[in-house]
């Protein structure tokens, strides 16, 4: 099963023979966009457009890579999902750190990649030759004749996909590995330090016995006012009892 839906219009990257040195491949995969397919002739013009030492890599190389016009639809598709895979494989942290055992993935993954495409590429062609000979004006007798012919590409076919398909399950299990391998990771990482946040947290500590000390004189205080209060209110109450007792002695001529 393919690790994510590849419609058919699918442009792998180009496919380079993994004997050419590292830098040269880089430098045609930068240009991939001008290479030319295995079956034409690199043309001059690509002088004016990119340059001599580019065409001469080009030149040098030319039939060492594969590129999104050598294969049909069908071919394509398949390219691009173990491309995809690879990738998966090799952007890892897991194979990154090393921890990916019984394989040089960096050395044995591109040789994977080269060899399907070649022989997608061979595939892209004898499906354009049985297309050929399918539309020729052969007699249904003289086209069974080549009847072994379909078979074999039938068969090579379904080699190639379920060589892409163990790919895709190492990647899978890649996949899950680098899940496994973070979850890990996040357990051993050490507790975050707060020790600088409290240290000045506890210097603050004065700063906060302060205003507990302010808080409770304002406590004592709110107590004091209320004891004024009250006796205010109770020489007020004093002061009136006093008034309506000299009323009362004096008649209605007292004020």
């Amino acid at each position: 099963m393919s690790l994510s839906y590849l419609p058919d219009s699918a442009h792998p990257r180009v496919a380079v023979d993994p004997t050419v040195p590292a830098e040269d491949r880089r430098a045609l995969r930068e240009h991939q966009d001008v290479l030319t397919p295995a079956s034409s002739p690199v043309p001059g013009r690509l002088q004016v457009l990119i340059g001599g030492s580019v065409v001469r890599l080009i030149r040098r190389y030319h039939g060492r890579y594969i590129v999104a016009a050598d294969l049909d639809p069908d071919a394509k598709i398949l390219l691009c999902r173990a491309q995809e895979a690879i990738d998966t494989v090799l952007q890892s942290e897991v194979n990154r750190a090393g921890l990916l055992d019984g394989m040089d993935n960096a050395l044995t993954l591109p040789a994977e990649e080269w060899e399907i495409a070649q022989t997608l590429m061979t595939h892209s062609r004898m499906r354009e030759e049985q297309r050929r000979l399918r539309e020729s004006d052969l007699t249904p007798l003289e086209k069974s004749r080549f009847a072994p012919q379909r078979e074999a590409l039938r068969r090579s076919v379904a080699a190639v996909t379920e060589r892409i398909e163990a790919l895709e399950e190492y990647a899978a299990h890649t996949a899950a590995a680098d899940d496994a391998y973070r979850r890990q990771r996040r357990r051993a990482m050490p507790p975050p330090d707060h020790s600088a946040q409290i240290l000045e947290l506890e210097r603050r500590n004065e700063a906060y016995e302060e205003l507990l000390a302010r808080t409770a004189a304002h406590e004592l205080a709110a107590e004091r006012i209320e004891e004024l209060a009250e006796d205010a209110a109770e020489v007020e109450s004093a002061l009136r009892r006093a008034g309506d007792a000299a009323r009362r002695v004096g008649g209605p001529s007292a004020p």
